[in-house]
């Protein structure tokens, strides 16, 4: 009896339970956003084109352009700013100080957009943002890459160029919004704390050296490794995606010294990020700041290599794939991204200079896809100047061809 009590009590309960009077669905769009450059057969950028002259289809099927701009980028260099600790020193002038000026009227704020940077700020400028991946690189590299980076702010910069500092240690750290205040930059690239992260370098072995016949004990560190290169590429993933608000074309100057893969345990990680930066309109330009390297056959003053690999070369040789190794990491990176990889050159600088060669003035067309299954796969863009005579007269259009919808 007391079982049946306790059903009726239940059944009382939820009787009297509110129930909704109408259920909400919701439905997210998506603002796919392409950058298209547009040149003449001579390589110069065109300039008077309309929306109306473009078309656009995903998957074959043809798209509404909502948003359309052109973005004016030139690559006159600024006047190259002076080295306060090598130029020359001169005496303090001492003056009496002026009285203070009554404080201007505020002016009206611009409107601000994601990233906190007036989208009037962001017209007709190209975005480069330093990235410094510190668990990468020892010490020295740290420096080339700390001296580089100011030479390109002093000597290099142009008046189109607006430059953020991303530094990854223990964390990813933004030490710089885009700004074009190059003292600020300078000031900012000087108070790096060189060292950060640099025991995490080079990973440790994960076996015996190849011809070491002295029987020695080499402590696996396989599963440490693959963890520490998934945490530098979810790196790369989390910059770009900080970047994705901003439609403009961006690119990412990565300063590393490689990044040492494990078979196939990276390769999702390493999808993940070169799908993000497709998807945020994002360029990797990888830069390996090792630098020019010679090495010793048998190593150098660190090496402590045993048995016979040294008098057979097959030390060197197995030192040489381990370099390879983690350059074709940076190769996929920029490959992948449509940047370019820096290898094997002691001019950290033309990381830079490639990003401002290869960002010309070009449109930003934006649409909302037709599309808005959350399915994951890739998404095929097209796109063609629907004016025959226009297109009789330029180059193949260059845009991302395709991303992957969100899942």
């Amino acid at each position: 009896m007391k079982k049946y009590k306790l059903l009726t009590l239940a059944l009382t309960f939820f009787a009297f339970q509110e129930i909704p009077a109408q259920v909400t669905f919701t439905s997210e769009t998506r603002l796919i956003v392409v950058n298209v450059s547009v040149k003449d057969k001579m390589g110069n950028p065109v300039s008077n084109l309309k929306k109306e002259d473009f078309e656009i289809t995903e998957d074959a099927k043809k798209q509404d352009i909502e948003v359309f701009e052109f973005e004016k980028l030139n690559n006159d260099l600024l006047t190259p700013v002076a080295d306060e600790e090598t130029g020359p020193k001169q005496l303090e002038e001492r003056v009496a100080p002026k009285p203070a000026a009554a404080p201007p009227a505020k002016a009206a704020p611009a409107a601000i957009t994601s990233g906190g940077l007036a989208a009037s700020q962001r017209k007709d400028k190209r975005l480069m943002a330093m990235f410094f991946d510190m668990t990468t690189m020892p010490q020295f590299d740290q420096i080339r890459a700390q001296e580089n980076a100011i030479k390109y702010i002093r000597e290099q910069m142009t008046s189109s160029d607006l430059v953020q500092i991303m530094v990854y240690g223990n964390k990813l750290n933004v030490v710089e919004e885009f700004t074009d205040d190059r003292e600020k930059l300078i000031s900012d690239l000087k108070k790096l704390v060189i060292g950060t992260g640099a025991d995490l370098a080079g990973g440790a072995a994960t076996a015996g050296a190849e011809g070491d016949d002295s029987g020695g004990f080499t402590q696996d560190d396989t599963e440490f490794n693959i963890f520490n290169t998934d945490r530098q590429l979810a790196a790369i993933e989390d910059a770009v995606k900080m970047l994705a608000p901003f439609p403009e074309k961006k690119a990412l100057i990565y300063f590393s010294s490689g990044i040492p893969k494990n078979g196939i345990d990276n390769q999702s990680q390493l999808r993940a990020a070169t799908n993000a930066a497709i998807r945020a309109n994002v360029s990797i330009y990888s830069v390996d700041s090792r630098g020019l390297q010679a090495s010793a056959p048998a190593g150098d003053a660190t090496a402590s290599s045993r048995g016979t690999g040294a008098q057979s070369g097959s030390t060197q040789s197995a030192r040489g794939a381990s370099q390879q190794d983690t350059q074709e990491t940076l190769a996929t990176l920029s490959a992948d991204t449509g940047g370019k990889v820096m290898l094997d050159s002691n001019d950290l600088t033309v990381g830079f200079k490639a990003a401002q060669t290869d960002m010309t003035s070009y449109y930003i067309i934006g649409y909302y896809s037709k599309n808005s299954a959350p399915d994951g796969k890739y998404r095929h863009i097209k796109m063609r100047l629907t004016n025959t005579t226009l297109a009789s007269t330029t180059k193949a259009l260059e845009y991302k061809e395709g991303y992957y919808a969100n899942k």
